[in-house]
């Protein structure tokens, strides 16, 4: 993949991407997603929506902008915004070994591989949290999340994003991912939503079998903000006892009980340094 930190995000124009194959469905507000191909080289995913009004393209650019704002080396970067009469597209790099979900999926990754990972996204994640004002991402899980030649996760999908003083109102997110307080809908959300679903992610990272919830009922989801119900670990005997203390923090059903990504990263380093020589190196907050 073709690095591009010289070019800033811009307008692009429809004729300089080639679209080889469509990949799928989006989530909201996106419709239709491509892998393409820009100025003829460089490989990147273009997120269509029909703008159907003016609230669609203030949201289209509105996610520009939140994006444009927050370089970081592990998120996704953005290369513009292509329009057309009643049609918006997203425009950013692909990384070569697509979502971290079919990554871990097909490729056979150490414990240690596994935790720089998770230590990197969580570094993209308190990059996010440190922005003044924060944002919340909002959508952290394995599929949100793409992984480059050289095994650097980037987190994309900033479609649910919150820049926020205080709190704010969870509109939207993936349900097995979400916190209580988002499945409750209420207005007293903070940048915790984001550290309950990395403890989502961690699971989806160490369990070749994630019992994520097929289905959400209200009942379900009744017993979810009650604290009484999370997925299941079905290979808990492997996990670093650290690791397990790590995501029950992480999970926890009051926000206030969860640590911040400041402490997710320290403790993470540490797992880390438990499990391998102390001379190598652990990433290091950026």
């Amino acid at each position: 993949m073709e690095v591009l930190n010289e070019i800033t995000p811009h307008r692009i124009q429809r004729r300089d991407l080639t679209f080889p194959r469509e990949i799928g469905t989006g989530e909201i507000p996106w419709e239709r997603i491509f892998q393409a191909t820009y100025c003829g080289g460089t490989n990147v995913l273009v997120k269509q929506i029909h703008l159907r009004n003016r609230v669609t393209e203030v949201r289209l650019n509105q996610l520009r902008n939140l994006v444009n704002q927050m370089p970081h080396p592990n998120i996704i970067q953005i290369l513009g915004i292509c329009e057309e009469p009643n049609e918006g597209s997203f425009v950013t790099v692909c990384p070569e070994e697509g979502t971290l979900k079919d990554y871990i999926s097909r490729v056979n990754l150490t414990l240690t591989e596994k935790l720089t990972i998770l230590t990197k996204v969580a570094l993209g994640i308190n990059h996010l949290h440190r922005q003044n004002p924060r944002i919340a991402h909002c959508n952290i899980k394995a599929s949100s999340i793409w992984i480059t030649r050289d095994k650097e996760p980037k987190i994309s999908d900033f479609e649910f994003s919150r820049r926020f003083q205080s709190n704010f109102n969870s509109i939207g997110c993936s349900p097995s991912w979400a916190a209580p307080e988002c499945l409750q809908a209420l207005s007293t959300c903070t940048e915790k939503v984001d550290v309950y679903s990395f403890a989502i992610l961690i699971v989806e990272m160490m369990d070749p079998r994630p019992r994520l919830y097929e289905r959400l009922t209200k009942e379900l989801c009744s017993r979810i903000t009650r604290g009484e119900v999370r997925p299941e670990i079905s290979n808990r005997d492997e996990w670093p006892i650290e690791l397990l203390s790590l995501v029950q923090a992480c999970w926890a059903n009051d926000p206030n009980d969860r640590p911040s990504v400041e402490e997710i990263i320290t403790r993470l380093n540490e797992i880390q340094s438990n499990i391998q020589p102390v001379q190598q190196n652990t990433p290091q907050e950026q």
